[in-house]
C-alpha cells in the first residue's frame, strides 16, 4: 500500500495491511497542510504484515502518534537490506 497526501484517509479504518505500507514524500510549504498532517492518527492499525517505510514526510514528528496502537511488524528485515545491497 503506497500513501501520499490524496489517500492517507484510506488508512483510518484499517486494522492489518496485507503487505508493505510506504508513506513518502509528503512535503508543503503550506502551514495548514503542514498542521493536517501533524493531527494524523490511524489508531485502528494494529498490524502490518511486511515492512513500514517512512521517507521525507512534513510535520511528522513521532511514529507513535501516527500510530499509537501498531504493535506487529512482520518483515524478513534481513531479506529487503541483503536485496538493496545487491543493488549497488
Amino acid at each position: 500500500m503506497y500513501l501520499d497526501a490524496t489517500n492517507l484517509r484510506d488508512l483510518c479504518s484499517c486494522v492489518k495491511v496485507f503487505g508493505c505500507l510506504r508513506i513518502l514524500f509528503i512535503t508543503s510549504e503550506n502551514k495548514s497542510v503542514n498542521e493536517y498532517l501533524q493531527s494524523l492518527s490511524f489508531p485502528h492499525l494494529r498490524e502490518i504484515s511486511d515492512y513500514l517505510l517512512v521517507y521525507d514526510v512534513a510535520g511528522l514528528t513521532s511514529l507513535g502518534t501516527l500510530f499509537p496502537n501498531l504493535s506487529v511488524i512482520s518483515s524478513a528485515v534481513k531479506e529487503i537490506f541483503m536485496e538493496c545491497k545487491s543493488v549497488t
